[in-house]
């Protein structure tokens, strides 16, 4: 069922634009905002518990949008229809699609049973800032078939708006586990007999020469200042060979997941 909404101070739209705009309120609630037609789609089909869709009025007259108000009404969730200057003011992209939704943060528990599989491969993210390579980092991990992804303490908030548009989607299909201090998670990763491949510019060592095989973590770390000591202590380090000073953090998470996908194993 869908109800129209011409007020901008709407209680929805208000709990939408604190959402979009507060990582501390996102915490808080176990919400998030995201908008965007691909994203909605991606959101259905992985089962993601939705509390509601608003659509412009402009988007409820095209065929897409006549097909996505028939998928939220078979979902159960309520629907809002926005004038279009309403819509805008709440969209967070220049060229908005007229759909944006919020729904429940997926739960994917703690991640402490990957520890315990011989051929796990998981991939770390340290301290990555910027929301775009983190989401691109996610949808590349759920192309390799990553079995989970560990955000370490002082990684961007997975469920920014740039992040979860850059995921594609694939942040409602690859567990996630936030909050890792560098200290527990590679307690558990030495406990769990994991090799570490830490992504590293001043490495000796070209990431072919190493073995993908078994239960394997890849590390990729901060845009700036790479991977913290820790992981370089305790893991092998690995450099791409590179024409450039560096690569980007999500062309160097890309290639490392790849190459287990290469080899076939």
């Amino acid at each position: 069922m869908f109800t129209r909404i011409k007020s901008k101070n709407n209680q929805y739209l208000k709990l939408a634009r604190r959402l979009a705009d507060s990582r501390k309120q996102r915490q808080k609630s176990g919400l998030f905002v995201f908008e965007g037609i691909r994203l909605v789609e991606e959101a259905f089909a992985s089962k993601l518990p939705i509390e509601f869709v608003f659509m412009s009025e402009d988007f409820t007259d095209t065929e897409k949008g006549k097909q996505l108000m028939d998928n939220v009404v078979s979902y159960g969730t309520a629907g809002y229809i926005l004038d279009n200057d309403v819509f805008r003011s709440l969209a967070q992209t220049e060229n908005p699609q007229g759909i944006m939704t919020v729904a429940e943060q997926p739960q994917w528990g703690s991640g402490d049973t990957l520890f315990e599989n011989p051929e796990a491969f998981i991939l770390v993210v340290d301290e990555v800032q910027d929301p775009g390579n983190l989401g691109t980092i996610i949808r590349s991990a759920h192309g390799a078939g990553v079995d989970g992804v560990y955000l370490t303490l002082g990684t961007v908030d997975i469920y920014n708006n740039k992040a979860v548009r850059a995921s594609m989607g694939s942040i409602f299909h690859t567990p996630f586990f936030t909050g890792w201090s560098t200290k527990d998670l590679l307690e558990k990763l030495i406990r769990g007999k994991f090799k570490v491949l830490v992504a590293d510019v001043a490495a000796q060592t070209l990431y072919y020469e190493e073995d993908f095989a078994g239960s394997l973590a890849v590390v990729v770390g901060n845009e700036n200042k790479g991977p913290s000591e820790d992981f370089k202590r305790n893991g092998h380090t690995v450099r791409i060979p590179c024409n450039a000073e560096s690569l980007n953090v999500s062309a160097a998470a890309a290639v490392l997941l790849y190459e287990r996908v290469r080899l076939g194993l």
